[in-house]
């Protein structure tokens, strides 16, 4: 997912709020390492940067922008799929109507949707694209409706009818007509990606986590709810529901992309304390591993550990270093280029792991390269006796929804194994990931969560967990064929898993 960012006043008065987006942007920058940009306007003056770097590395930029006061700024950390993108394809993206407008709009986009090049292609008459950013598609879907309505309300729901059903987004955007300048936020009827807001002092602040509000000196207030429009301006602030609310949050967000001190999907739950859940689980279901103490591959591994090793009455000791400087390797295909980032992601403390037998919880496994070729060998080396795994999710059977256009590159190690029990699972996963590391497979099992936990800590039916069950939030009509002859078969067969 990427990081999102915006501030509109509600008042007529100017600002100088870049420092505030300056801060936010920087504590998401791991939701979005690809490249960040802002953009930032009063009156009919609009000014915009992008850059295919961190934005602490844009401090300069920053500063020169902050010489002045803005009536709306908005920010983006951008997280690609692809393994390189151009700098177009980073936020705030210009939506570029062929005909003369009296719209200036600029878009931050978190999201993605099936059947984008079609969709695409029927706008080409009417916009100028340069990006394959879907940020960019659905900002001109939002333009179209716009200038045949004049009304945001109008273009808003217009956006939420085309997309409805081909996946989901939290989109914010900054429109100008040159007498003013307003600020959009908008969250799809499935609310599968987060968007929150708060206010202060006049000045209404709109982000994809929470923490981007507590980066920006601002108290949270609420999520925006699935389905809803917030309309920000000197003349009013306004919540509008554009479309219904059936709400999937996901899970994955909890597990692995979101950050340990925001909020998932309501205010009394923070991500931390939700993988501490998941890790008392653990401790539920593996009570009688023997290892001398609890360890973590960092960073999100370690609230699972701390409840597992709470639970246990076991030491829970820090043995990993995680690289700042390497980048998440979920979106490179290319096998050697991946298996050079893997090892460097991670190195062990030595005087910490000799000759111990450790637990460790890691987040998930979904192609088992990182788990395998990187923490698993780097223990080794290190000196561990033993490394069990504590996997906070469950066995990833199918692709995410946003991978699979790359589905034949990116091979889930758990891929097909519902046929079997949570045991077998363990038993075939631990063997994959031994291949991978080189190792003796006693020297690393591997264990996975239940589907009892995951329900317990998140619920039965309202979040998005696809990866494992193959609802998908969308409307199956617009998945490929492939898919829906696995669904078909997943469907029919027996699932032990499922049944534990």
């Amino acid at each position: 997912m990427s990081g999102l960012i915006g501030i509109g006043i509600n008042t007529k008065q100017k600002h100088n709020l870049v420092e505030q987006i300056y801060n936010a942007l920087v504590y998401m920058a791991d939701l979005g390492e690809e490249g960040s940009g802002l953009c930032v306007a009063y009156g009919s003056s609009i000014k915009k940067h992008r850059e295919l770097s961190t934005c602490d590395n844009q401090r300069l930029i920053y500063e020169m922008l902050s010489d002045q006061k803005w009536q709306v700024v908005i920010g983006h950390d951008k997280k690609a799929l692809e393994e390189e993108i151009p700098v177009e394809a980073v936020g705030p993206i210009k939506i570029r109507p062929l005909k003369d407008s009296k719209y200036n709009i600029y878009v931050a986009f978190d999201g993605y949707f099936l059947g984008a090049n079609l969709l695409k292609r029927s706008l080409e008459d009417s916009f100028r694209f340069r990006s394959a950013d879907q940020g960019e598609i659905a900002g001109a879907l939002f333009q179209e409706a716009l200038e045949q309505t004049e009304s945001l309300v109008e273009a808003g729901k217009h956006l939420e009818e085309v997309l409805k059903g081909r996946g989901y987004y939290s989109t914010i955007f900054l429109i100008n007509n040159d007498k003013e300048n307003k600020l959009v936020g908008i969250r799809s009827t499935r609310g599968v990606t987060p968007l929150c807001y708060g206010v202060h002092n006049g000045l209404v602040y709109i982000a994809s986590e929470s923490n981007g509000l507590d980066a920006a000196g601002v108290e949270f207030k609420d999520f925006v709810e699935p389905g809803q429009m917030l309309i920000v301006s000197a003349d009013e602030f306004k919540k509008v529901q554009v479309s219904e609310s059936k709400p999937a949050p996901c899970i994955f967000q909890a597990i692995y992309f979101g950050s340990p001190d925001a909020y998932f999907f309501k205010n009394d739950q923070d991500i931390f304390s939700l993988r501490k859940k998941l890790g008392q689980h653990l401790a539920r279901l593996y009570p009688n591993v023997e290892v001398d103490a609890v360890t973590y591959v960092p960073d999100s591994g370690l609230g699972s550990a701390e409840g597992y090793a709470e639970a246990r009455k076991l030491p829970l000791i820090a043995t990993l270093k995680k690289n700042r400087h390497t980048k998440k390797t979920f979106n490179i295909t290319e096998e050697n280029r991946r298996k050079a980032e893997v090892s460097r992601k991670v190195n062990c403390i030595r005087t910490q792991v000799k000759g111990k037998k450790l637990w460790v919880n890691e987040d998930s496994i979904v192609r088992g390269s990182v788990l395998g070729q990187g923490t698993a060998y780097t223990l080794k080396e290190g000196g561990v006796k033993s490394s069990d795994f504590g996997i906070s999710y469950g066995p990833i059977f199918f692709p995410c929804l946003i991978d699979l256009d790359s589905v034949k590159r990116r091979k889930r190690i758990a891929s097909d194994l519902y046929i079997l029990e949570l045991k077998k699972i363990n038993k075939e996963v631990t063997k994959k990931i031994a291949e991978k590391a080189g190792l003796e497979e006693k020297f690393c099992s591997v264990h996975y969560n239940d589907l009892k936990a995951l329900e317990d800590t998140f619920g039965k039916n309202d979040f998005c967990r696809a990866c494992i069950d193959g609802n998908y939030p969308v409307n199956e009509i617009y998945l490929p064929d492939w898919l829906k002859r696995k669904l078909e078969e997943f469907r029919k067969a027996e699932k032990p898993y499922f049944q534990s």
